[in-house]
Order: C-alpha cells, then sequence, then structure tokens
C-alpha cells in the first residue's frame, strides 16, 4: 500500500507540474 501511494502521489504532482506548464497561466485559474 505505501509503495501505491507514492507512486501515485509521483504522478498526481508530474500531472500538476505538467498542467500548470502546458497552460497559459501559471497556476489555477
Amino acid at each position: 500500500m505505501e509503495k501505491i501511494a507514492a507512486i501515485v502521489g509521483v504522478v498526481l504532482l508530474a500531472l500538476l507540474v505538467w498542467w500548470a506548464t502546458r497552460k497559459p497561466r501559471p497556476y489555477f485559474p
């Protein structure tokens, strides 16, 4: 379970960074 939680956390962080850099606005709209 710990490994799953760590993987999910990393994936969410990566998606957040990718989404933030892809959007014209640096953060949440």
